[in-house]
């Protein structure tokens, strides 16, 4: 139907007013929830000291980290075959034990060495300092290396911006 002097105009303008103003409110939504996600993985802070599991098993070294509840051995742990990630200036708590037979893990660069054995647990600490990554070797007891791979294992320090991603909201 066609009115004179532009009516049926200003009512199609009124009625698309309301969507327009829905259409702009759903993107302001979108774009706060977009920003604060982003501000929230900004905001996470790395604990000032990290508390590990080191397993020996079949001449590796699986290392196991808290996960969201801070605790480890639970249902949300983080796992880590033969490369542990640690971020720098943190004070580490090593918890060393095996699976199957007796080894040592020796961190030369740190000056710390602790023997893991069967259904035994003993603490290494140390403190990590800058970026870096340290082969864990083999330092059989038996002393025959040549049994062994040369490399258990390895440390990786690594920026504070790359650790939450890898490692699990728990450490």
């Amino acid at each position: 139907m066609i009115v004179a002097n532009g009516t049926q105009e200003k009512r199609t303008a009124r009625m698309w007013k309301p969507v327009t103003c829905l259409l702009l409110l759903a993107a302001v939504v979108l774009i706060v929830a977009v920003v604060s996600t982003n501000v929230a993985r900004r905001s996470y802070t790395v604990p000032s000291s990290v508390t590990v599991r080191a397993m020996g098993r079949n001449f590796q070294w699986h290392f196991t980290y808290p996960g969201p509840d801070s605790t480890i051995d639970t249902a949300d742990d983080v796992f880590a075959e033969r490369t542990l990630y640690l971020p720098p200036n943190v004070d580490v708590e090593l918890l060393v034990n095996s699976d199957d037979y007796v080894y040592t893990l020796s961190l030369p660069d740190y000056g710390v060495k602790e023997i893991a054995v069967p259904d035994l647990t003993h603490t290494l600490r140390f403190h990590t300092t800058t970026s870096a990554e340290i082969d864990v070797r083999v330092d059989p007891l038996c002393g025959f290396r040549f049994y062994h791979d040369e490399i258990m294992g390895r440390i990786v320090i690594k920026d504070r911006d790359d650790f939450p991603a890898k490692y699990g909201s728990g450490v």
